[in-house]
């Protein structure tokens, strides 16, 4: 499963409730879109998201999340978190 932002950017509290843990940047090669997961999806033996691995050209596990256009997360959006 992936849910897409476009307009406006999640919070950390709730793309880490969508991917069901810690969030992890995975790159979407030849793309400005950011795609997040559970940084330990593999870990928790989740299930192999066939859609997301098609995106990125490996093997992605559980839940993703991307980011779009006013969605993306930027240094200054980021800041906020740490």
């Amino acid at each position: 499963m992936i849910t897409i932002f476009k307009d406006k950017p999640p919070s950390l509290k709730e793309v880490q409730g969508l991917v069901g843990g810690y969030v992890e940047h995975v790159a979407i090669p030849n793309s400005r879109d950011q795609m997040y997961v559970d940084e330990d999806g593999l870990h928790k033996d989740l299930e192999l998201n066939i859609e997301a691995s098609k995106l990125v050209g490996g093997p992605i596990v559980g839940h993703a999340v991307i980011l779009k256009g006013e969605a993306i997360w930027t240094w200054d959006y980021v800041k906020v978190f740490i």
